[in-house]
């Protein structure tokens, strides 16, 4: 995996991805639509699974995400069995550096959520993640 640099206003991270593809088109949404309509033209649904490295000023961390068609990032797993406290600046950079690929949406599998509910619903409840599950489970925040 080759890193490349994001330089954002506040803050420097380096993303960099398992798949090819994904790799190739730099991560960029936009770039991986174009890329999978090149691939093939009839299909125009698709789910890409890769493993993102997020490399920011405090630290590194490895999710495996699915990159959907429609603009939507899920966390299918993590590189710990349990996420603690301190992580949730690793899932704040992963969200930035979605949000700046033009990625719409990011959310997690139910079985990631439940592998470490408290953690996940302080992702949900400070916006970092979208979530169906929690938005039921706790009532939809205002």
């Amino acid at each position: 995996m080759d890193a490349w640099q994001i330089k954002n206003k506040e803050d420097d991270f380096s993303v960099s991805f398992s798949n090819d593809i994904v790799e190739k088109c730099l991560g960029q949404y936009w770039r991986l639509k174009k890329k999978m309509k090149e691939l093939d033209p009839g299909c125009d649904k698709w789910v890409l699974q890769t493993d993102i490295n997020v490399k920011h000023p405090v630290g590194e961390f490895s999710f495996t995400i699915n990159l959907y068609h429609d603009g939507l990032v899920v966390v299918y797993n993590t590189a710990a069995s349990k996420m603690h406290g301190h992580n949730i600046n690793d899932v704040r950079f992963l969200k930035k550096a979605i949000t700046w690929l033009e990625w719409k949406t990011l959310t997690c599998t139910l079985a990631e959520i439940e592998s470490s509910m408290e953690f996940w619903r302080r992702c949900w409840e400070t916006g970092l993640i979208d979530s169906d599950y929690l938005s039921k489970k706790y009532k939809k925040k205002d």
